[in-house]
């Protein structure tokens, strides 16, 4: 059969239909329902085989297209920068139920930036510095950045000698040893430098903490759920007064909030 059509596309291909609309939304520029109506409307066929080929080898959907979705952002993501997830988006609900407005805000290896983006739109007269060790993430976090010109300032590194009223973090907190255990797409696609968090998850725990102790009134961090307790407990030994585990919509311990 040879392709020219979006109709002769979701007839031919070997993907999951979801997969398919959304590799065709890519490709298009359409919304998935609106595919249904424009079914004559002609493709690149050659492009439409690339991007196939690609998801059935398992490259994630996002990386593809080269765009993921976060709350209500469209944002500019590719090889070598974490995929935004869904349960991150719950940073930023727990940030709006404080009753406490954050002036200035560090997000710690802000990825593609879709936490620093979110929380200068929240509070846009708040201080934002989302930092990065990697140039590919910060390539892309510029890009989503100067797309919502918003004013965050994006800084190579981890820490910053400032101080702030909040910070941030979705750090590598994979154990070591459950990267194999990851999907393909996971596994063989995104940056190990975004998902390995050392062999207990908590690689980067302490270094977070001691800065955060000096340097932050509140922390919110994303970790493993098989880490939570753990994180709890250094915490506590380390000074912080208040330290709150909050869980995923999946009811998965997720989130260590700690207070000075």
């Amino acid at each position: 059969m040879q392709l020219s059509s979006i109709q002769d596309a979701l007839a031919i291909s070997k993907l999951p239909r979801l997969d398919t609309e959304l590799l065709l939304s890519g490709l298009t520029g359409l919304s998935r329902t609106d595919l249904y109506t424009h079914l004559d409307d002609k493709i690149d066929a050659d492009k439409f085989y690339e991007f196939h080929d690609r998801r059935f080898n398992f490259e994630p959907i996002q990386y593809i297209t080269g765009k993921a979705y976060f709350r209500d952002l469209e944002l500019n993501v590719g090889p070598g920068v974490l995929i935004p997830r869904p349960e991150t988006e719950l940073i930023t609900e727990i940030v709006a139920k404080d009753s406490d407005t954050p002036q200035t805000i560090l997000d710690i290896g802000t990825g593609s930036g879709c936490l620093a983006i979110c929380l200068a739109k929240m509070f846009p007269e708040a201080h934002v510095v989302a930092t990065d060790i990697s140039e590919e993430a910060l390539s892309y976090a510029k890009k989503n950045i100067d797309k919502y010109k918003l004013n965050v300032e994006l800084i190579k590194g981890t820490f910053v000698d400032e101080n702030f009223d909040l910070a941030v973090s979705n750090p590598p907190y994979i154990p070591s040893g459950l990267i194999e255990t990851l999907s393909p797409e996971v596994r063989d696609f995104e940056p190990i430098l975004a998902l390995d968090g050392g062999e207990d998850g908590l690689k980067f725990l302490d270094s977070i903490l001691d800065f955060v102790k000096d340097h932050a009134k509140k922390l919110i961090l994303e970790l493993h759920e098989d880490c939570l307790l753990a994180a709890k407990e250094g915490a506590l030994n380390k000074g912080f007064n208040s330290v709150e585990i909050i869980q995923d919509l999946n009811k998965k311990d997720r989130f260590l909030v700690a207070c000075i």
